[in-house]
């Protein structure tokens, strides 16, 4: 009672009624009416608006309480103001959960069907209220953006409050050139307006591997040499008959005796081993 009194052995009966906001009527707080009794020679009365606890993970919500005079008032409506007849109810939430990746790693061939890689995140902690906003992004590591997969970066990758899982595709070029496993990275992060202190994202990093199966051909350039004795030496070339390399190989030659010997002393030439 703000102003005026109430007189000793009389009451004032009020409803309170409760209007949805961002907090959810049944979800978030117990729907009204609730009853409100201010016994004469007090000036103030107190209620308990029911909230819902729940584990999911939520920004802060409102509603609202209205103060409206019962029938029994009704008649006295031009004697009693109501203000303010009405009063916001913020609920702070304090859920927690952790979302991040499905795995610490994935690997893929360079052929992959479709030449596409999927991977997934899920909420492995907790439970999700509201909508949670991130961003997906790649960075090269050995395996190159552009040559060896196509560059994603800062692509919304935002989680319903219904979904446990989503998911991102990632291209992955296909090429003839042989070439060691390489890797590059998947990221999650937040993005810059959400607040994370209650969200955990781990694990926010997976590598990914690129498994190369493409075959090259290596082989000397003729079938067959022919050198006069007196030359003292051949030269023989070896060449990439057939696909490309971007990997460092090796090659060992041997010699193998026909009719020719590699013996010692008058043999017909130095042995290759």
């Amino acid at each position: 009672v703000r102003a005026g009194q109430i007189q000793s052995g009389t009451s004032l009966h009020f409803s309170l009624l409760t209007v949805q906001n961002t907090a959810f009527a049944g979800d978030d707080y117990v729907v009204g009416p609730y009853s409100l009794v201010i016994i004469g020679g007090t000036n103030q009365a107190s209620a308990t608006i029911g909230i819902v606890t729940d584990t999911n993970f939520e920004y802060e919500e409102t509603f609202s309480v209205r103060l409206n005079l019962t029938a029994s008032l009704q008649q006295y409506a031009s004697f009693i103001t109501l203000a303010p007849e009405s009063t916001t109810i913020n609920i702070i939430d304090e859920d927690t959960a952790v979302i991040g990746f499905d795995s610490n790693s994935y690997t893929v061939s360079e052929e992959v069907s479709g030449g596409q890689l999927e991977i997934s995140a899920s909420v492995l902690s907790g439970s999700l209220g509201d909508d949670v906003e991130l961003l997906f992004s790649t960075q090269r590591g050995n395996a190159q953006s552009g040559v060896d997969f196509t560059a994603i970066s800062n692509r919304p990758f935002t989680f319903r409050s219904s979904d446990l899982s989503i998911s991102a595709i990632i291209t992955i070029t296909n090429d003839d050139i042989r070439e060691d496993t390489e890797q590059f990275t998947g990221i999650l992060e937040f993005m810059s307006h959400f607040p994370p202190e209650r969200i955990t994202l781990a694990p926010n990093l997976t590598t990914i591997a690129i498994t190369d199966s493409d075959i090259v051909t290596i082989g000397f350039s003729q079938a067959q040499y022919t050198v006069q004795e007196f030359a003292g030496s051949l030269n023989v070339t070896v060449h990439i008959l057939n696909g490309e390399l971007d990997v460092d190989v090796t090659v060992r030659l041997a010699t193998v005796d026909g009719s020719g010997l590699a013996a010692a002393g008058r043999g017909d030439y130095e042995r290759v081993v």
